[in-house]
């Protein structure tokens, strides 16, 4: 199994992930070097482990997918989606706009050391896949609803609209 392992010389100064190595679908396991705060990518799947240190987090523009779980020691943020075949765990929040999948559990806001807010302990997600559960934390799923499609007849429309109305191919 192939191991990546994150430093310093990989990101930019703004924490974006520069390397040669493409890790839209990497087959093996990535990790952070222990001296890192935060790492951006624009995309991440990778086949087995994502494990960042304790004050690491991850942040992607687009989507973050692993094959066993995911393990960031701060937050955990994608653009789009997060999933795991396992679980996931963050030291402070999760956050993604579309849909949050994982097999078995999920944590957010893990500290021992110090009180946790509630922001910390948030999981915000549009929708939250399958019926698995949340050990630690506060889900939000802020998913907008599919809006009901209503059938109706054109003497209905025209009802409505209270004008004939001439359908034209």
């Amino acid at each position: 199994m192939k191991e990546l392992i994150i430093t310093k010389e990989m990101i930019d100064s703004d924490w974006n992930y520069i390397w040669k190595e493409d890790l839209s679908d990497f087959d093996g396991t990535v990790r952070s070097d222990n001296y890192l705060w935060l790492i951006k990518f624009k995309s991440i799947k990778v086949k087995w482990w994502l494990y960042f240190w304790i004050w690491c987090g991850i942040e992607s523009r687009c989507g973050i997918e692993a094959g066993d779980g995911i393990e960031a020691g701060y937050g955990i943020k994608a653009g789009y989606g997060i999933k795991a075949g396992w679980g996931i765990k963050a030291g402070y929040g999760i956050t993604c706009k579309w849909i949050l999948s994982f097999s078995y559990k999920i944590f957010a806001g893990i500290c021992y050391w110090r009180e946790i807010s509630e922001e910390e302990k948030t999981i915000t997600c549009g929708k939250k896949e399958w019926n698995w559960v949340v050990e630690y934390g506060i889900l939000k799923e802020i998913w907008i609803p599919e809006e009901e499609v209503e059938e109706i007849t054109i003497e209905e429309i025209q009802k409505r609209l209270w004008k004939k109305i001439k359908i034209v191919k």
